[in-house]
């Protein structure tokens, strides 16, 4: 299944790799699963804490995959997510899995009018992109929503160690693709500021940077 051409300035390359993932069994294995929902619902916990929204406010995941987050806020108690995803292949299975608002589309150019989401988030996703498209993201996440939040890999953390010594490979538990970036504070810090005046950035379980926007 080819990258859909309206995707992406400089990464078209990679929603083929991302459909091709999607398309292997590697992500059903099931302490795959097990350890992605348990690190991505503290992740989320850590987001709805600093962010305070409401149970009926609309919640956009920037790259949903499978869905695997959508059903993990749906579980608890956000009746209004939405997700989009570059890969073709991980939103028919986030379908398959439930899901009803999900679409194919692209984080640098949302289909959302300015301001329709309370928050939005973006997990495993500018990582991957090029600063271009990153910064293009980010923007995008402010004009549509209120509050934004990002998790990174951490430079020199545990993932980071664990993908430098072919673990991660080996157990499959996170997909590497050539481009993918790790984080330092600092340099985190840096790209958000460039979109965002009022941020936090903040280490966590010493895998992640999380970044806490509001649009001011």
């Amino acid at each position: 299944m080819g990258a859909p051409d309206a995707l992406y300035d400089d990464w078209k390359d990679l929603t083929v790799r991302w459909d091709r993932y999607w398309s292997l069994d590697k992500h059903k294995l099931v302490y795959v699963n097990v350890v992605r929902r348990m690190f991505y619902s503290m992740m989320l916990d850590r987001f709805l804490t600093a962010i305070k929204p409401k149970k009926n406010d609309k919640i956009l995941d920037m790259r949903c995959g499978n869905g695997t987050n959508l059903k993990i806020l749906m579980k608890k108690g956000y009746s209004d997510c939405s997700g989009i995803d570059c890969s073709e292949v991980a939103v028919k299975l986030a379908k398959e899995n439930g899901l009803k608002n999900v679409m194919v589309a692209n984080p640098t150019k949302l289909p959302f009018k300015p301001g329709e989401f309370k928050f939005c988030f973006g997990q495993g996703m500018l990582e991957h992109m090029t600063t271009t498209d990153a910064i293009k993201a980010l923007k995008e996440s402010k004009r549509v929503s209120e509050y934004s939040a990002f998790s990174v890999p951490l430079n020199d953390g545990i993932l980071h160690r664990m993908q430098q010594n072919g673990i991660s490979k080996k157990l499959n538990l996170f997909s590497l693709t050539p481009r993918e970036k790790h984080f330092s504070k600092t340099g985190f810090e840096r790209i958000i500021g460039r979109v965002f005046m009022e941020y936090s950035v903040h280490d966590f379980m010493f895998v992640s940077l999380l970044g806490i926007c509001r649009k001011t």
